[in-house]
C-alpha cells in the first residue's frame, strides 16, 4: 500500500482555478503605467483615435512604487475627425477627456470650471461672474483637445500620472458579456468615496451560474476603508 495520497478533484475546484482575478468594484487610486494610441476597429464610430493608459492600482494612495495588480486598461477617445476615415464623425467625448486629463496632469495644465462649496464657478483659483462662464469654460476645453493632440503625438506623456476612479460593471453588451470599466477620475478623493482596502483588490471573476448568495457576499467585501 502506497504511503502517499490519493489526490482527486471536485468541478468546484476546476471552476475557481479556472476564474480570472479581476479588480473589485470600489474606488481606488491608480499610476499610469503606459499609454498607447491606436485607432478604433470596431465600435458605433469605427475610426476614432484613442489612447489607452494601463493604469494600476496602488496600495498606497500616492505612492507609484506600491502599484499593485491586476491593471486595468482605460480607453480615451479623443474628440476629433479622423480625416483617414472616410465618412467618420467627430466623437463626442470632449467632456469625458476634460475631465480625464484633469484629474491626471492637474489644474495647471489642464484647467478645470468647478463650483465650489458656495455654488459659485471657480476657474484657476478665481470665483468666475455668470457672465464669463461660458468663455471660461471654453478655455478649459480648448486646452484639453490641445493636450490632446499633444499626447496623440506623444502617448508616454500619460505614463506615471495618478488620480483616483471608481471601477464599475458595465451593462450586457449583445453577446451578454460585462466588462469593468474605470469612471470618475478625480485628482482628490470625494469626501463621500471609500477606497477598497490593499488587501482586498482582488476578487475571482464571479461566473453567471454562480449561486446568489456567493455573488452578494462578494459584492459586500468590496466596501472598503474611507480613503486618505
Amino acid at each position: 500500500m502506497s504511503d502517499f495520497p490519493v489526490l482527486s478533484f471536485t468541478d468546484q475546484d476546476v471552476r475557481e482555478a479556472a476564474a480570472r482575478d479581476q479588480l473589485r468594484l470600489g474606488w481606488f487610486y491608480f499610476v499610469n503605467q503606459d499609454c498607447t494610441k491606436k485607432v478604433t476597429e470596431a465600435g458605433k464610430n469605427p475610426g476614432s483615435c484613442m489612447l489607452t493608459t494601463k493604469a494600476a492600482p496602488c496600495k498606497e494612495p500616492g505612492d507609484p512604487t506600491s502599484a499593485s495588480r491586476p491593471v486595468m486598461y482605460d480607453n480615451l477617445i479623443l474628440p476629433f475627425v479622423n480625416p483617414d476615415v472616410a465618412g467618420h464623425t467627430k466623437p463626442n467625448t470632449a467632456g469625458m477627456v476634460l475631465d480625464k486629463l484633469n484629474a491626471m496632469l492637474g489644474d495647471d495644465e489642464v484647467p478645470a470650471v468647478r463650483k465650489n462649496s458656495d455654488g459659485e464657478y471657480v476657474f484657476k483659483g478665481k470665483v468666475v461672474p455668470a457672465a464669463k462662464v461660458t468663455k471660461a469654460r471654453e478655455e478649459s476645453t480648448r486646452a484639453a483637445m490641445t493636450k490632446a493632440v499633444e499626447l496623440w503625438n506623444e502617448p508616454e506623456g500619460l505614463k506615471g500620472c495618478g488620480y483616483y476612479a471608481e471601477v464599475i460593471e458595465s451593462k450586457p453588451d449583445e453577446q451578454g458579456r460585462v466588462f469593468r470599466n474605470l469612471i470618475h477620475h478625480c485628482a482628490e478623493l470625494p469626501e463621500d468615496a471609500v477606497l477598497v482596502p490593499a488587501d482586498q483588490f482582488i476578487e475571482k471573476a464571479i461566473s453567471k451560474d454562480e449561486p446568489e448568495e456567493d455573488a452578494v457576499f462578494n459584492k459586500a467585501a468590496s466596501r472598503g476603508k474611507k480613503g486618505r
